[in-house]
């Protein structure tokens, strides 16, 4: 059963252009190798409140949020449906 974060990412993805799409895989790359307490996280919840940010930079946020809680399961259908998407794109 899809969790509702992975399937909300998914709704994202499909709706992202392709600069977005490509960010997005370019920060999933760094959060899977990233620690759970990272400087970035930390950054990142200082300056959400210093300003406004974007759709897409708030769903980056709470992608990153949730990616760090998620089990191999939920990670591995995020990046099946990814590549999904991306073959019926080309």
């Amino acid at each position: 059963m899809e969790s509702q974060e992975v399937t909300c990412i998914i709704h994202w993805y499909r709706g992202w252009t392709e600069a977005q799409r490509k960010e997005f895989l370019r920060v999933l790359e760094n959060t899977q190798h990233e620690g759970v307490n990272t400087v970035l996280d930390l950054l990142e919840s200082l300056t959400i409140e210093q300003q406004m940010c974007s759709v897409f930079e708030c769903q980056l946020r709470l992608f990153r949020k949730w990616y760090k809680n998620w089990g191999t399961q939920e990670k591995e259908l995020l990046s099946s449906n990814i590549l999904i998407i991306d073959s019926m794109l080309c």
